[in-house]
């Protein structure tokens, strides 16, 4: 079977979307017996070539003379280049169009008319008036434009006359890396008293119940030079696991990480405004998807249904989709005194990571996103594993560990790729390195007498645990606690590509206080959930040891996000509403409606607005969404009010990507953590038995203090900037239209929603 991969898909439901949002309607029966428009039903499904789709289905249309004057007046020398367009018209005794052209070729010219007049339902008749040059040179001429057309037509003579006739036909196209073939199909026109043109184009055999895309659409123009009118559309979409493959993720496809299929379900209704020349036009309305029927990791949801998405669309490039939601409840900072310290790039981080871990006396619990094996991953994982086991490296080999000779508690959750493979990945990773070390504690005179206690030890105190239930539910956090007294959260994964010298750009914060408490407590909860039935393993906390705090502090909170709690949309609404003078943000990823509002209201405020994202993104989706974002602030602001960057690096292979998650007002607060400003990271469109689905958990900090939070912008933001090129809105549109214009930001758009 064919593989109509997610990209390719995603670029017909667009093209589809747009075309609903572009194109006025009523019922197509009133539609087409009363006024212009277009009717079609069309499916997709696999044939059984390799990367083929069928076509079928069926299109019926109505032009009036204006509309067909305006197609030919600017279709006519984009495919005839020695042709220009002169007048176009009905002739009502007659019924006949007259089509004036002009032949130029050098200095040489000749004004003529065409006469059409239908003779059959697939013909007609083509009649020269005023024509100087050879009728049989000029239909040679017309003869081999035309053989480059996906149009099959046949021309032939009559007297001085030439028959056209579109014949029964197969069309054939490329999409991608997919090969778009119709099923034969047949041509029927009329032409009305009026002057109105009726066209049908239907494929034989009629439609199947096999289509992996079936697009129901009806659209009705109700003026010729000003349109108006209701729109609604309905898409159904099939998706099956092998549907995934021929995305890739970097080296990974994405049937690696996902395995899923389902039915999806469109619908739209709009309304539209326009005019034809100048050209412009707007639409509103709203659209709702659902997932009927969807098997997920093994696991099946039935009757996944999204909010309303209100839509709003302004040529060319201002399209909004705005999901009609709840803002979440209002939220005042509940926050105490603590000791914050950062770690800027992986490299910091990793040296901090390792020296915390090596220090730890009664336990060590880790939450993790993904877990990728490599160079960085081998030194954390041996560190795990020593340290259950009460040992610890040294010059001379392994030797026991004098701050923990009895080995401790070790917990290491992950969500690496989010499904069973990805879990099994880092299993046999982990079970890699425990085999090196079980073979240097055999080969040691000193440690070999112990090696079945070691054995104990580590089955007894280390325990991996990981989440697989796809993209329905997935653990973005990060999050470190040492001896339930010290925690470090933040955007840094674990994988060679995030802590070593070149790698993704983030930070992240230790903190010290009594916000630790609360999060060994949510990592304990986090535990249970992935082991339902049974009592915590680890070590209880009860309290924070008092402690002297040194360097930076701040009144801070640690802030979650799940299925039922959107705290983290909720302290960024609040961040941004009171701010008075500036705010700062570097995003990785920026895409969600209520932030984008809230950000429009602060600079009508007369707030100054700050935004660094990366010029590259490593998801190609935010290639187009995040310099939007950036163009669409640009523009609401008054000129000066707002200021743009795009992030460069420092030009090695992974240091081009600013994952962070930083937004600062007033330099008096804060939010930094995992939440990205996208609606899974924040507050997911779709609802699943009364609760979120296909959602992010996430952690960040609010920190409130004018001197921490200034460092904080001055060590990160300020020095961003050094490493970013500034831009205009003007700038950004060139770079939109660079990688996909319009029909590419529709299609991404759509992708954001899952982000």
């Amino acid at each position: 079977m064919a593989s109509f991969t997610n990209k390719r898909l995603l670029k017909a439901l667009s093209l589809c979307l747009l075309l609903t949002l572009t194109l006025p309607q009523t019922e197509a029966s009133a539609c087409l017996d009363s006024q212009t428009g277009l009717s079609a039903q069309l499916n997709l499904e696999p044939s059984k070539q390799l990367h083929e789709l069928l076509l079928a289905g069926k299109i019926e249309s109505r032009f009036s003379e204006f509309q067909l004057k305006q197609t030919l007046k600017s279709g006519v020398h984009s495919r005839l280049a020695n042709l220009r367009y002169r007048h176009f018209r009905f002739d009502p005794p007659t019924q006949t169009y007259i089509w004036g052209l002009r032949f130029e070729w050098g200095w040489f010219h000749d004004a003529f008319e065409l006469e059409i007049k239908q003779v059959r339902a697939n013909q007609f008749r083509v009649r020269p008036r005023y024509l100087w040059i050879p009728w049989r040179w000029f239909l040679s001429s017309l003869n081999k434009a035309m053989q480059k057309w996906p149009l099959k037509l046949e021309l032939s003579d009559q007297n001085s006359d030439l028959l056209l006739t579109l014949p029964p036909q197969r069309l054939s196209f490329k999409l991608g890396q997919e090969n778009l073939r119709s099923s034969e199909l047949n041509f029927n026109f009329l032409i009305h008293p009026e002057g109105q043109l009726t066209s049908q184009i239907a494929s034989q055999p009629p439609l199947s119940d096999q289509a992996k895309l079936k697009v129901q659409l009806t659209s009705c123009l109700t003026n010729d030079k000003v349109f108006q009118g209701p729109l609604k559309s309905h898409l159904d979409l099939r998706i099956r696991p092998q549907d995934l493959e021929g995305i890739r993720l970097g080296a990974e496809r994405l049937s690696d990480r996902y395995h899923f299929s389902g039915q999806l379900n469109l619908d739209i209704m709009t309304q539209i405004w326009g005019k034809w020349e100048p050209f412009a036009l707007l639409s509103e309305g709203q659209l709702q998807l659902k997932l009927t029927q969807t098997e997920i990791e093994n696991r099946k949801y039935s009757k996944i249904v999204s909010v309303p998405f209100d839509g709003h669309y302004t040529f060319p490039y201002d399209l909004k989709i705005t999901p009609r939601m709840p803002l979440p409840h209002a939220w005042h900072p509940q926050t105490h005194l603590h000791q914050v310290r950062w770690f800027i790039n992986g490299p910091a981080w990793f040296k901090q990571m390792k020296s915390a871990l090596l220090g730890a006396r009664k336990s060590i619990s880790q939450l993790i996103f993904v877990f990728y094996p490599g160079q960085t991953t081998q030194e954390l994982t041996e560190i795990y594993l020593l340290k259950a086991m009460g040992l610890k490296r040294s010059a001379q080999g392994l030797k026991p560990d004098l701050l923990s000779p009895e080995g401790i508690r070790v917990d290491l959750i992950h969500n690496h790729d989010l499904t069973a493979r990805g879990a099994k990945t880092v299993s046999d990773f982990i079970d890699t390195v425990k085999t090196q070390l079980f073979s240097l504690i055999k080969q040691s005179p000193n440690l070999k007498p112990q090696f079945e206690n070691y054995q104990q030890r580590l089955q007894r105190n280390f325990q991996v645990s990981a989440l697989s239930e796809g993209v329905m539910h997935s653990d973005h956090r990060k999050l470190l606690l040492i001896d339930g007294q010290t925690a470090y959260t933040g955007g840094l994964n674990l994988a060679d590509f995030y802590l070593q010298t070149d790698s993704f750009h983030d930070l992240m914060l230790e903190i010290k206080g009594p916000a630790v408490l609360s999060l060994q407590k949510s990592f304990e909860a986090s535990w249970r959930y992935l082991h339902p039935g049974k009592n915590w393993q680890g070590p209880s906390y009860r309290g924070i040891e008092k402690q002297a705090f040194s360097g930076h502090t701040a009144q801070l909170a640690a802030i979650q996000s799940d299925a039922r709690s959107h705290e983290i949309e909720a302290a960024l609404l609040y961040l941004i509403a009171h701010a008075k003078q500036k705010i700062c943000l570097e995003q990785a990823y920026l895409f969600h409606a209520p932030i984008t509002q809230a950000l429009e209201q602060a600079l009508a405020r007369g707030v100054k607005l700050e935004l660094i994202v990366s010029e590259r993104s490593d998801e190609s989706v935010f290639e187009i969404l995040n310099p939007d974002q950036l163009r669409h602030l640009l523009k609401r602001g008054k000129p000066g009010q707002v200021k743009a960057w795009l992030y460069q690096g420092k030009g090695g292979k992974y240091d081009y990507m600013a994952h962070t998650k930083f937004i600062s007002a007033d330099s008096q607060g804060a939010i930094v953590g995992s939440a990205n400003l996208v609606p899974r990271s924040l507050h997911s469109p779709f609802q699943w038995k009364n609760q979120s689905i296909l959602y992010n958990q996430e952690l960040s900090l609010y920190l409130a203090n004018q001197e921490t939070v200034s460092a904080l912008e001055k060590d990160l933001f300020e020095a961003d900037k050094k490493l970013s090129r500034p831009v205009q809105a003007q700038d950004l549109e060139a770079l939109l239209e660079k990688r996909g214009g319009p029909l590419q930001l529709l299609e991404e758009k759509l992708k954001g929603l899952l982000s």
